[in-house]
């Protein structure tokens, strides 16, 4: 018995925290519905918004219609290739050539081989980087578009019910 008393009050709760969700929207009860009735059909109507477009804002990320992403650039897996290049090539050179001449020119070419292979991996880590927030912007304008459909159906609901909504 006190559960379907508290029912009505934890719909009422959850569908506050909904309208919150609704951010600039005037909603004016034209037909001086009262208190409860506003509350009633805001909830039905947030209910059916959600139901029609699969959208829910109290669970939604923030939504925005930025054209920007920040994406942190992952760490170089080759970012020490230089240095083991350039001693790799030293001691080969003096492997080879056992000489100090032979151990400059292995060092530099170590240290050639390994800034290409720096490169590389920096190159790596920024495409992925890069493919990352293409992706995020993506997601970011679908959910725009489901929040977009959502406040169109809820306004309609609404002014279906008697509302004007701006």
């Amino acid at each position: 018995m006190k559960l379907r008393k508290l029912l009505p009050l934890v719909m009422l709760v959850n569908c506050s925290v909904a309208f919150a969700a609704e951010g600039d929207l005037y909603i004016y009860p034209s037909k001086n519905q009262d208190e409860a009735q506003q509350e009633r059909d805001r909830y039905e109507c947030f209910v059916w918004a959600n139901r029609e477009t699969g959208f829910n804002p109290n669970t939604a990320e923030n939504v925005s219609e930025s054209k920007i992403v920040r994406v942190p650039v992952g760490q170089n897996p080759n970012a020490n290739a230089v240095g083991v290049g350039a001693i790799l090539g030293a001691i080969v050179g003096v492997a080879i050539g056992d000489s100090s001449r032979a151990a400059v020119i292995g060092a530099g070419v170590g240290t050639a081989t390994g800034a290409v292979i720096q490169s590389e991996g920096r190159r790596q880590v920024e495409a992925e980087a890069r493919e990352k927030g293409e992706r995020m912007l993506a997601e970011n304008k679908e959910l725009l578009q489901q929040a977009q459909a959502y406040r169109r159906a809820f306004s309609a609901c609404l002014e279906g019910r008697g509302y004007i909504v701006r």
